[in-house]
């Protein structure tokens, strides 16, 4: 079987033609609601905490493991479609480049499009703390500060179109690919 056609045909399933420029505009415009998202989050953590003292814990297990196995597909099929262009960086202009040459990473129909809902599932994933304050579960600092964090870097990278993202993306999707499973 010819692997060429196998990714042409996931390109063409996955990768609609991407609009950079409305891309970076509405990311661009997000960074000014982040504060309210993180406002809201934090009162989401505490607030919510406090609501559920007095209740039973929800019982999502379902919901949770369908949650889980959506982001870890996700990731997945990212950073299948992101690591073409890293070892092609890698090969043609060595490790450094990966880190400091962006060229058309955030252009490029197969890497700007995968890149771009990086950026925005970083805002999904805040979900996995609603799941953790309806079951009773402990929402530890590290959790809800690397989720605030994350999401504010994801998204300011992209609209400043950093090239240090390109490795640390993938390695972050194949890394929540695997431990979302």
């Amino acid at each position: 079987m010819d692997i060429s056609l196998f990714i042409s045909l996931n390109k063409v399933a996955f990768e609609p033609i991407f609009n950079f420029k409305h891309a970076h505009e509405l990311l661009q415009k997000w960074l000014d609601f982040f504060p309210y998202l993180a406002i809201g989050y934090i009162i989401l953590v505490f607030g919510g905490q406090k609501i559920m003292k007095k209740r039973d814990p929800f019982d999502l297990k379902y919901l949770v493991a369908m949650w889980n196995l959506s982001f870890s597909v996700y990731s997945l099929i990212s950073a299948y479609f992101l690591l073409p262009n890293i070892l092609e960086i890698y090969k043609n202009k060595g490790v450094l480049s990966l880190y400091c040459k962006n060229d058309d990473y955030y252009t490029n129909q197969t890497t700007g499009y995968w890149i771009y809902l990086f950026a925005i599932s970083k805002t999904y994933e805040l979900g996995d703390t609603l799941f953790l304050v309806l079951r009773k579960k402990p929402v530890i600092f590290m959790h809800w500060y690397h989720h605030i964090l994350t999401n504010y870097i994801a998204v300011l990278s992209y609209v400043r179109l950093t090239a240090w993202p390109r490795l640390s993306v993938f390695l972050n999707l194949s890394v929540h690919g695997i431990m979302y499973l």
